[in-house]
């Protein structure tokens, strides 16, 4: 894997691209089932499974590029991209704190299993700027989108507001 670049290395747009088309299509693919509130990060998902992309080969690679929504992206293209990603969204607000975490394990006979986990941690500064209150009332998607390069780093529906 390429090593985190500086903040200052733009981003690819294929992987920001590919990244939110993935994570849309999987959201779409999950919300049939759900039995209530849905929230998933499109970020660490793509993430974990571009991880096993890097070892895949032949037509398990090419399923896993056409799956990741990949496009013309290669191996090499694809592992820089995301350097330079995570770099920028480490870096992206003083007043934000984004881990990004990924591992691989197996689980008994089920195989291998892959896990990935994102947060966002506000500082004391941010906490404590103006305030607002919303009322959630009725079911509604959301989405967590950054500014900067456009990545989908949350989205979800809040089904059952009660």
């Amino acid at each position: 894997m390429t090593q985190a670049k500086t903040d200052d290395t733009a981003v690819n747009p294929a992987i920001v691209v590919a990244d939110g088309g993935f994570g849309v299509t999987l959201f779409r693919t999950l919300m049939p089932n759900a039995a209530g509130n849905i929230a998933i990060s499109p970020l660490s998902v793509s993430l974990a499974l571009q991880v096993l992309y890097n070892g895949a080969a032949g037509t398990t690679q090419q399923a896993m590029a056409q799956t990741l929504e990949l496009g013309r992206l290669s191996v090499q293209d694809m592992n820089a991209a995301n350097a330079a990603l995570q770099a920028s969204l480490l870096n992206a607000d003083p007043l934000l704190d984004i881990i990004i975490a990924n591992s691989l394990w197996t689980q008994g006979s089920a195989g291998t299993v892959a896990a990935a986990a994102t947060t966002v941690g506000v500082t004391d500064s941010v906490a404590s700027a103006a305030t607002f209150t919303m009322t959630m009332n009725r079911p509604f998607l959301y989405a967590i989108v950054d500014g900067v390069t456009g990545e989908l780093i949350f989205l979800g529906a809040l089904m059952n507001p009660s």
